[in-house]
């Protein structure tokens, strides 16, 4: 038998949603559980989600209410890519040999945030440009370019560019 501890309810234009954390009479243990009520007796309608609510494992919602405290990950690559991306423009766009710009201590940098910069990249080849090719390859470990291509920067750029549209990382440019 379980008894209520607490209870947490949000009114809808259907009725009432309640979380209800109960324990356990015999063993102490707590469970979380969630579901919809029809909103006339609260004691009713904690034993109706009770008995047929849907069981919420607390793991996973203590995960879940940490995840929803931090800054998506997702935005903090983006936002140190950006930077970085800036700062390699302006150490690299003056020079021509591949090998200096690749050997850039910023383009390693940038490197080393892994495969979710990809979308970024492209997006920063399409934009502004740049000799991002290594980058790409070493991320990606594929390389869309022809070998008649390489070393045509246009045509190398309208490879990568065509093979991030259809692998969905960047859209089309208009």
């Amino acid at each position: 038998m379980s008894k209520v501890v607490d209870s947490m309810w949000f009114n809808t234009a259907q009725g009432s949603f309640g979380i209800i954390l109960a324990e356990d009479e015999t063993t102490g243990e707590r469970k979380l559980y969630a579901g919809a009520s029809a909103c006339f007796d609260q004691q009713a309608d904690e034993q109706q989600i009770l008995s047929w609510g849907n069981k919420v494992n607390l793991g996973m919602l203590g995960s879940f209410l940490t995840r929803a405290g931090q800054k998506a990950p997702h935005n903090r690559v983006r936002e140190r890519f950006m930077v970085l991306a800036h700062n390699w423009h302006d150490e690299t766009d003056h020079l021509s040999s591949p090998s200096s710009i690749s050997c850039n201590d910023t383009f390693l940098e940038i490197l080393s945030l892994g495969e979710p910069v990809i979308p970024f990249i492209l997006q920063d080849l399409q934009e502004r440009g740049g000799y991002w090719y290594q980058a790409l390859r070493i991320l990606s470990q594929t390389d869309p370019v022809p070998s008649e291509d390489r070393g045509q920067v246009p045509k190398m750029k309208g490879a990568w560019l065509n093979w991030g549209q259809r692998l969905g990382y960047i859209e089309a440019s208009v």
